[in-house]
């Protein structure tokens, strides 16, 4: 997984909405540790990381960056509305 923004490695704090039904986020934490939280739901809800590693999350199978992050470099990225980032952790 990458996590480079610029010349260094970048973590920051999410948000993620999660709909009703089958939800799955991938990421890398701030240690490199990567994690997988896996969700069925009934009723929607926000799910809060604390500190995943810049351009390593990864929802449903997707690479997907939020709304209010820049794409790395020069390349489109897929920019998920259901995901936030909160700033620097």
């Amino acid at each position: 997984m990458s996590g480079t923004v610029g010349p260094k490695t970048q973590f920051f704090r999410y948000r993620i909405d999660i709909p009703i039904g089958q939800t799955i986020i991938e990421y890398q934490d701030s240690d490199g540790v990567n994690k997988k939280l896996e969700y069925n739901l009934k009723a929607s809800t926000q799910v809060f990381i604390s500190c995943a590693t810049y351009g390593t999350i990864i929802l449903n199978g997707v690479l997907s960056f939020a709304t209010n992050e820049s794409c790395p470099g020069n390349t489109s990225c897929n920019q998920d509305s259901t995901i936030t980032n909160n700033g620097k952790c």
